[in-house]
């Protein structure tokens, strides 16, 4: 089987991301043991939202770290079979069979509506992976 590029990029940024630093805490008791995890107190953090929280002094390296991520998701989305896997993975994702939300995939894959609406290379691999999924899902 082919090397899937866009399933080694999303496990190479979360295995990055997952590395970094931080915590989630959706409890005061959470909140406690992740000031004590980073070695900080409550004046020394930052949100980065979704109940995650980094050192204030780590904001650029985060910052750089999902900046680096989007780069690596631009200049991945010249590869035809990148995208093709990019849209066919997230509509199993996103139970596309269920919803048939085009917007939810392109969403997902962080691709511009109005972008892709202009570009026939992106709508061509969108339908080939469309096609796909729905022949494999429907079996």
């Amino acid at each position: 089987m082919m090397e899937n590029l866009y399933i080694q990029s999303k496990e190479s940024k979360q295995e990055r991301f997952n590395n970094f630093d931080m915590f989630f805490a959706f409890d005061n008791e959470q909140f406690s043991k992740g000031l004590e995890k980073l070695e900080v107190n409550s004046d020394e953090i930052v949100s980065i939202g979704m109940s995650g929280f980094i050192r204030k002094s780590d904001v650029s390296t985060f910052n750089e770290m999902m900046e680096s991520f989007k780069d690596e998701h631009n200049k991945n989305m010249k590869n035809d079979d990148y995208v093709y896997h990019m849209f066919k993975y997230e509509m199993g994702n996103h139970e596309y069979i269920i919803t048939y939300d085009d917007s939810e995939i392109l969403d997902a894959c962080d691709v511009d509506e109005h972008l892709f609406i202009a570009d026939e290379r992106l709508k061509e691999i969108y339908l080939k992976a469309k096609n796909h999924y729905l022949n494999e899902v429907d079996q």
